[in-house]
């Protein structure tokens, strides 16, 4: 039996041709393009509020891009795993912290909801003030969430590295359950400034929501939470993107390494231009 390294060599492995394989890692690389762009865009907005008139936003979104690489090139896998550690804790915390916040703010949960429902109620109805929630997003959803393992591999290498089955299980357990309680605290984020800045832009709504409507260390911890998150998921798309290409080329190490470092240094590069362009 052929081992499989990573998804690519698999499908490559089952049909008997690497092109399967080299469609399966250009899928990735094209999703995963705008995917490292909004995080890159986001975090460079927050560095770009919180040190006001320092450096442009294209200047925090390059800076981003090197570290993402470098700790890329020198942490590996374990890196990923610990940023991983790191940044979840973090992010968790923080994120309730800030949605007590923005509950307490107005009081109550249904004091918040009430006044979203008094300023702007289709909030609070299906399909939304931009008539987003229909069928056609759902049934779009439905298939987004099912093809993670092929369009997100880092995910799908973070839960395959667990070292036996029950640990595989409670793994995939644990991402459902991370994910609904990050969500659960971002809608009272969100009502939040739904109310306190109707008109303001994402930028501004989300810096002053997750940074200056904060204590300082909330705050603090806030920019701290949210560059280990972006570090750790682009560091990861990286590394799963440099398996997926490596696992099909064929030569000496320096010239299979050599080819994937280029090949990573164009996703980080286009990743980058798309984030300045958002």
């Amino acid at each position: 039996m052929v081992p499989w390294y990573s998804l690519s060599s698999g499908l490559a492995t089952l049909y008997g041709s690497k092109l399967p394989g080299y469609l399966f890692f250009i899928t990735a690389f094209l999703f995963l393009v705008p995917y490292a762009a909004i995080q890159i865009r986001g975090v460079s907005i927050f560095f770009g509020a919180t040190f006001e008139g320092i450096l442009p936003d294209w200047s925090w979104a390059l800076i981003i891009v090197s570290i993402m690489l470098i700790y890329a090139e020198v942490g590996g896998f374990k890196a990923i795993i610990y940023s991983d550690a790191i940044q979840g804790t973090i992010l968790l915390i923080v994120i309730w912290l800030i949605g007590i916040t923005c509950i307490k703010a107005f009081g109550s949960v249904e004091s918040l909801f009430a006044k979203v429902e008094e300023i702007k109620p289709a909030l609070l109805s299906v399909p939304g003030p931009n008539g987003l929630f229909t069928v056609q997003f759902l049934i779009a959803s439905f298939f987004a969430i099912i093809l993670i393992p092929v369009t997100q591999p880092q995910l799908t290498s973070r839960v395959v590295a667990m070292r036996d089955f029950r640990s595989l299980s409670r793994m995939a357990v644990s991402l459902g359950v991370f994910a609904i309680l990050i969500i659960m605290s971002t809608a009272f984020i969100g009502m939040y400034g739904a109310v306190k800045y109707p008109d303001a832009s994402s930028a501004d709504y989300l810096a002053n929501a997750l940074l200056f409507d904060q204590k300082e260390v909330v705050g603090a911890l806030a920019m701290v939470g949210l560059f280990a998150a972006c570090l750790s998921t682009t560091n990861a798309q990286i590394f799963a993107l440099g398996t997926e290409l490596r696992s099909l080329m064929k030569g000496s190490d320096k010239l299979v390494l050599r080819n994937t470092r280029i090949g990573l240094f164009v996703f980080a590069i286009i990743a980058l231009v798309f984030s300045t362009l958002m």
